[in-house]
């Protein structure tokens, strides 16, 4: 896609770190930035009043699994940051989690802490009780989905990825605890597993309306007919 056409195939070890060495770069502007925001929040005296957010929507790929992009659904693109500081609400400095959630869960988050009734049409699930013990389990599992092209499943320590590119179909299982680079694909050889999560991939992907069917070897083209230009721009995984 887009960004795989960034530096031309094949790709050597100088492009790359160029790559990398410009991302380096704007994560750390982003960092001054933000510091100037806390630094202002200190000054105004307002710091001990306010909640803050920091997430993002994806990350790169930057030459991990031969791409250099966000059009995928390994870990690297869509395991994203996601910091709340909330002073007033005694979060505890520091604490982190390996909860599993979404970042639209931030919205009910916000409210809780802010004291704000959820709307009725909000379906997203708050993270104080994260927040007040790190240990806390928040969601089971996370439906991931790229464009008509791919579809993902995490729950416990696995996730399954099958992509569906032109009829081509590849499945993938990574055991996130010992492999969290997603390095070694564990098909064959853990085939109940994958069709164990490939099950329950399809059940999200009915209960969420995907336009895609994986009992249906077309199911990349089936229902939805794009367009290259939209393919591009399309990037829909939660």
């Amino acid at each position: 896609m887009r960004d795989e056409l960034l530096v031309p195939v094949p790709r050597t070890g100088g492009q790359i770190q160029k790559e990398l060495s410009d991302y380096y770069g704007m994560i750390s502007e982003v960092d001054v930035q933000i510091g100037r925001i806390m630094q202002a929040l200190q000054e105004t005296g307002q710091a001990d009043n306010t909640i803050v957010v920091f997430a993002s929507d994806n990350g790169l790929a930057m030459g991990r699994h031969g791409l250099l992009g966000k059009q995928n659904l390994y870990d690297h693109s869509v395991k994203v940051p996601l910091t709340l500081i909330a002073p007033a609400y005694k979060v505890q400095k520091g604490r982190k989690s390996n909860a599993l959630c979404y970042l639209h869960d931030i919205a009910p988050t916000l409210c809780e802490l802010a004291n704000i009734a959820l709307p009725e049409s909000m379906t997203a699930q708050s993270l104080c009780h994260v927040l007040e013990d790190s240990t806390a389990t928040h969601r089971s599992d996370l439906f991931l989905a790229y464009s008509n092209l791919q579809r993902g499943f995490v729950s416990g320590k696995y996730k399954y990825l099958i992509y569906n590119v032109g009829g081509t179909i590849t499945e993938q299982l990574f055991d996130l605890q010992k492999d969290p680079s997603e390095q070694h694909n564990l098909l064959p050889g853990q085939e109940k597993t994958a069709h164990d999560l490939k099950e329950q991939l399809a059940f999200r992907m009915e209960e969420e309306k995907d336009f895609c069917n994986l009992s249906d070897s077309h199911w990349w083209q089936d229902g939805h007919k794009l367009t290259f230009e939209e393919m591009q721009h399309l990037y829909i995984y939660e």
